[in-house]
């Protein structure tokens, strides 16, 4: 009963108060600079987060490869020598 209560005395306070409802950015208009500038660093910072995590798999990519082709052209050693 407590944990209801407090769940809802939390809801209460979280809506009663201004300052938690949304900000021009999130609830304003669209073509307000401010709007373009926050969509510009989301943008940006989505290009970097994607493009460091493409730079990484390519290099585990490519370590794979080479690791395998290694394998690959190494002589195989039988019990009398190589074959």
């Amino acid at each position: 009963m407590s944990a209801l209560r407090t769940m809802l005395i939390f809801v209460v306070m979280t809506l009663a108060v201004p300052a938690a409802r949304a900000c021009e950015v999130c609830f304003g208009d669209p073509n307000d600079p401010q709007t373009k500038g926050m969509n510009g660093a989301i943008i940006t910072l989505m290009i970097i987060t994607y493009l460091t995590l493409a730079g990484l798999f390519v290099m585990f990519l490519f370590a794979w490869r080479r690791a395998r082709a290694k394998r690959l052209a190494a002589p195989i050693e039988t019990e009398g020598g190589l074959a």
